[in-house]
């Protein structure tokens, strides 16, 4: 027994000794070559770096471990590859697990470096507390200036950053054009202390990294719990697991200001703000984005500092959103308004294909306004989304103030509840004037909640049915589950299959389930199209000239049903047939409504009239220039701008514009001869050329009549004249005459007095 224990205490004492003798203990300043699994753990004393033109290699199963108390970390300035395997992780780590290292740095790197790698490697401790940028920013990982590096199949935890000036990124920061590929890796319970941004992953000043495939969950910061992003043109984060995130002041799972992006296919559920807006989204300060295709459930906005709530999404003066194919549910706005969605001071805003349902908003003393949507000074365009089963105190589906004029087309409201007024709807203020168009509300317009005021908004083409959804959830507000619902119209038994607007070029082609929109007649109401029926719908094929000049026309043509309507009935030649001749004096939209037994479609075309252009000729001489159009044919055979006058007579040019639209025009060339008379007697005649009416000043007396002739000799014209009277005016008139020239010949006691009259009209 003895000799057993002796030989156990032997094997421990030449284990420790063996694994003492296997580490590598680094000082720097440099580091680059090979490190391998043999000289693991490799012991990091001070801060290092790897040279420009270098490369640290790291091998699979290989530990780096952080040593002292002054938080060293790793600055590359050429190339770190770190690739493990799914079971032969490379460690980074630190011994002193309170302060921690820095991580690893990625700045100053020159652009002719190659590409960086991290896979399958797990990053602990990293604390960005340090005194300057490099070391406030990005706790495990910060990239400044430096897009060539790939973190993949990582695990990234406990990590921390102090932020700088107000940034953090507890994980990874990325500044300044940063765009490295983070793809597969999980990172969790990383924060950001003070009042920094992004607990997870920060991403600042036109940076724009691949951010997918993630699971980010458990993170912490003053805003954007688990991302932050901040004047970035081009963000996309794309299918990941956003979970269980904290933003103390806005933004649970995700916070962007002043930047342009996508968020596309992730779920992003169980996060909160304890303090301000967006559990689940806060877009703030003029945002351009798109949320499509997300899972936002069960987040929560508690008590909003700003008087926002928006359990789900807050859209604040975004410049222009697209939140289409989302399922928003079981969002909860706490102690503020805007279950699922609030929306304030926000410009062109389109939400389609969505359910909205089972979100909650309660504010102090049991009141709370717009259960799935609040809109704030904003008017949306709502399209064929799903609101049930939402709750709030005021506007359980939807709520409107401060000018809040939103359109809801082929939608579904159904089944919200509002404790006080208004279960589908809560006008608040006089000037908002919400609309809809082919929904189903319930209870209908007698139902909305007015708080005195009147309603004046359109309301056409709406039911007031059960649409009978598949399976719905089983109560109203958050605590039944909206999620795994089935929201879809149970076949054969929904009000809303076939009861959309026909005009279906307004509409998604596909449905949330992605699905082909318009089975059998025309668009369902809904986020869901019925699938079963012909697989054919009635669709309308119209066409015609889409661009006429004026006092032109052009022939319509519509086919694809039975029978069709037209309207408006201005310019065309019939309104009840396929083909009308379309003849309209100003730029016009007409609509065709086509019917084919119980089915109906409607299709639009718009003509624009162009006006003929305006011409205007000079006489320079003996040549003649034309401008007003593009191209010009002259009577001269010139195509040009310019033509060479040969002799007298009248000179004609067709010119055509830029849309196709021609005008003509003439001048009259009349020798000089013609223009001196035989006497000198004062004679004027004026304006020359006349377009009919000219005056005739005759100076001094003896006058005795006056003819005007044509180039053949014929009179169109005379009149006798009072001898005596001394500086007569005569006024002529021949506005019937045609354009052309022609010879006044006036007698007087002392003779004949010729002149030239030019008619151009």
């Amino acid at each position: 027994m003895k000799k057993l224990t002796l030989v156990i205490v032997f094997f421990i004492i030449h284990s420790s000794f063996m694994t003492l003798r296997a580490s590598t203990i680094i000082n720097g300043p440099t580091v680059s070559g090979h490190w391998t699994l043999a000289g693991s753990p490799y012991l990091i004393q001070n801060s290092v770096y790897i040279p420009n033109d270098s490369t640290l290699t790291i091998d699979p199963g290989v530990t780096v471990n952080f040593q002292t108390s002054l938080t060293p970390y790793i600055h590359v300035l050429g190339r770190l590859i770190a690739i493990g395997t799914p079971t032969d992780t490379i460690y980074f780590t630190a011994t002193d697990t309170t302060d921690g290292s820095h991580g690893i740095r990625f700045y100053g790197i020159q652009s002719t470096n190659d590409t960086s790698k991290l896979e399958y490697c797990k990053i602990q401790y990293g604390k960005a507390n340090g005194n300057n940028y490099y070391v406030q920013n990005g706790g495990a990982l910060l990239f400044d200036k430096w897009s060539k590096a790939i973190v993949s199949h990582c695990y990234i935890s406990n990590c921390q950053a102090n932020f700088y000036p107000n940034y953090g990124g507890g994980a990874i920061f990325c500044d300044s054009g940063s765009s490295p590929i983070i793809t597969f890796n999980t990172i969790t319970i990383n924060q950001v202390t003070s009042t920094g941004g992004g607990g997870a992953i920060a991403i600042i000043n036109g940076s724009s990294p691949v951010i997918e495939y993630n699971t980010i969950i458990g993170n912490s910061a003053d805003y954007g719990g688990g991302i932050a992003i901040e004047s970035v043109n081009n963000y996309t984060i794309k299918r990941n697991t956003i979970q269980y995130n904290s933003g103390f002041n806005g933004g649970g799972g995700i916070f962007m200001s002043s930047s342009k992006g996508t968020i596309d296919n992730n779920v992003i559920s169980y996060n909160t703000v304890p303090y301000g807006p967006g559990g689940g989204i806060y877009d703030a300060n003029g945002d351009t984005l798109s949320i499509i295709n997300n899972i936002i459930s069960y987040d929560t906005a508690v008590n909003g500092n700003s008087g926002y709530g928006g359990g789900g999404i807050v859209c604040q003066s975004t410049v222009w959103a697209n939140i289409a194919d989302n399922i928003i549910s079981n969002n909860s706005a706490l102690g503020s308004n805007g279950g699922g969605i609030y929306l304030v001071q926000a410009v062109a805003i389109t939400i389609s294909n969505n359910t909205i349902t089972n979100n909650y908003a309660q504010k102090v003393s049991l009141t709370g306004y717009g259960g799935g949507i609040y809109c704030n000074n904003t008017s949306p365009l709502i399209i064929n989304t799903t609101i049930s089963n939402n709750w709030a105190y005021d506007g359980g589906g939807l709520y409107c103030d401060l000018v809040s004029n939103p359109v809801s087309r082929n939608c579904i409201y159904w089944e919200d509840t509002a404790t006080d007024s208004g279960n589908e709807l809560f006008q608040n203020d006089q000037p908002s004037t919400p609309n809809y168009y082919y929904c189903d509300v319930h209870g209908d317009i007698v139902a909305f909640g007015l708080n005195g005021n009147f309603y004046y908004g359109i309301y056409a083409n709406n039911i007031n049915s059960n649409p009978n959804f598949v399976s719905p959830s089983s109560g109203k507000g958050a605590g039944f589950d909206g999620v795994s619902a089935d929201w879809s119209l149970t076949t054969g038994n929904s009000p809303c299959i076939d009861a959309g607007d026909p005009l279906t070029s307004l509409y998604p082609s596909t449905d949330l389930g992605g699905n082909p929109r318009i089975v059998v007649c025309r668009i369902d109401m809904g986020a869901y199209e019925n699938q079963y029926g012909i697989s054919s719908p009635l669709q309308l094929h119209i066409s015609g000239a889409s661009s006429i000049c004026m006092h032109d026309s052009t022939t319509l043509s519509v086919s694809g049903a039975t029978t069709y309507t037209w309207s408006p009935s201005t310019g065309l030649s019939c309104t009840n047939c396929p083909n009308p001749k379309g003849s309209p004096t100003t730029t016009t939209t007409y609509t065709v409504i086509g019917i084919s037994g119980i089915c109906e479609a409607m299709d639009t075309i718009r003509i624009t009239v162009n006006p003929i252009p305006t011409l205007s000729i000079g006489n320079n001489l003996d040549t003649l220039k034309i401008s007003g159009a593009k191209t010009y044919l002259w009577s001269t055979g010139s195509t040009n701008d310019t033509a060479i006058v040969h002799g007298d007579g009248t000179y004609y040019v067709t010119a055509t514009d830029s849309n196709g639209c021609s005008a003509k025009d003439s001048i009259i060339i009349v020798s000089s001869g013609l223009n001196t008379s035989n006497n000198s007697f004062d004679v004027n005649v004026y304006p020359m050329p006349s377009n009919g009416n000219m005056n005739v000043i005759l100076n001094g007396t003896g006058y005795s009549s006056m003819k005007i002739m044509d180039e053949s000799g014929r009179e169109i014209y005379s009149q006798f004249i009072n001898t005596v009277k001394q500086n007569q005016n005569l006024n002529i008139h021949l506005g019937n005459v045609a354009n052309g020239i022609y010879i006044m010949q006036i007698n007087s006691r002392h003779g004949l007095v010729t002149k030239p009259v030019i008619l151009q009209k």
